[in-house]
């Protein structure tokens, strides 16, 4: 079985969306559609089947997904000796934009959370100690310079040279406009008449759909 090639779990509020948008531009990339692959029960197989339907012989192919940033252990179990990508960001600017969203939101906020999450050398250090090949850099590095960090990345992740369009642009994914309707959709329960790859779909075109860039 095909499994992925790599991984970015983090740190949320860190840019991951901007590198989700340049990845998923490239051609020799396949990504999923939606940036959140979410920590379920799963297997290998099953996870593949979930997120990885298709034949992507030939693409390197891997998920984004902030999330798993306190899980590596089950990063490892699931995908192997991967390739993994790690942003970080100014401690105070990444939890200033994290209590924003919750408020968006209308999320209790956890700032003993949001202190652990901060630790950032900690996690780092534990991805390091599981996975060989781990590629860290400052959501300042890719505003200062995107060409010379996503030209990194690319050969990080032994792509070819390109340059995705947006270059430079922001991609901020706070659904804005759309969060009303994805409310809405999410007290309709879905999932008791859809198959989940389906609900992860139909949130994540409204989530993408209704963000801003700058």
């Amino acid at each position: 079985m095909q499994a992925i090639d790599f991984m970015l779990p983090g740190f949320a509020r860190c840019g991951t969306t901007t590198l989700f948008e340049h990845l998923r531009r490239h051609p020799q990339v396949w990504i999923p559609p939606y940036k959140e692959c979410t920590i379920d029960d799963y297997t290998t197989e099953s996870f593949m089947k979930q997120h990885f339907p298709g034949n992507y012989k030939g693409k390197t192919i891997g998920h984004l997904s902030p999330m798993w940033i306190l899980n590596p252990r089950l990063a490892y179990n699931l995908f192997g000796d991967i390739k993994i990508i790690i942003a970080t960001r100014d401690k105070q600017e990444r939890t200033d934009s994290w209590i924003k969203m919750l408020n968006e939101r209308n999320e209790p906020i956890d700032h003993d959370y949001i202190e652990m999450i901060n630790q950032y050398d900690r996690w780092i250090d534990f991805w390091k100690d599981l996975f060989s090949d781990v590629f860290v850099y400052d959501l300042s590095e890719m505003q200062e310079d995107p060409k010379k960090i996503v030209d990194e990345i690319y050969k990080f992740l032994g792509l070819k040279p390109f340059k995705p369009k947006g270059l430079g642009v922001k991609y901020n994914s706070r659904p804005g406009k759309m969060m009303p309707l994805m409310k809405f959709l999410k007290k309709l329960e879905l999932k008791r008449f859809l198959p989940q790859g389906i609900i992860y779909r139909i949130s994540y075109f409204l989530y993408f759909y209704g963000r801003s860039s700058k």
